[in-house]
């Protein structure tokens, strides 16, 4: 790993604790803009994609969220949080049948 690649991976770690903090303090639109840009760099970032759809779903917006899960279990079929995730997403836009 080359140093800028280091810096750049630091980085982005430090955005995506800032932006889970954002989500601790309920500021769910803040943490979506940190969220979205680190996926500007790296849109297959599982974290990121995980963080926005969770964000999303604060903000009810569902069927974004539901995008970003999807789109993170197609880049991880077995995670568990993702399928935790959506299945959080689907109650809150009421389908049940689904979750």
């Amino acid at each position: 790993m080359t140093a800028s690649n280091k810096q750049s991976k630091q980085k982005t770690q430090a955005v995506l604790l800032e932006a889970e903090r954002q989500l601790a303090l309920d500021q769910p639109s803040k943490a979506l803009e940190l969220y979205n840009q680190v996926l500007a760099g790296d849109e297959q970032q599982f974290d990121a994609l995980i963080g926005c759809g969770r964000a999303l779903t604060a903000l009810r917006q569902y069927d974004f969220a539901l995008a970003h899960f999807n789109f993170a279990l197609g880049l991880q079929p077995q995670a568990a949080i993702a399928f935790h995730y959506r299945a959080l997403a689907y109650h809150g836009s009421k389908h049940f049948d689904e979750a």
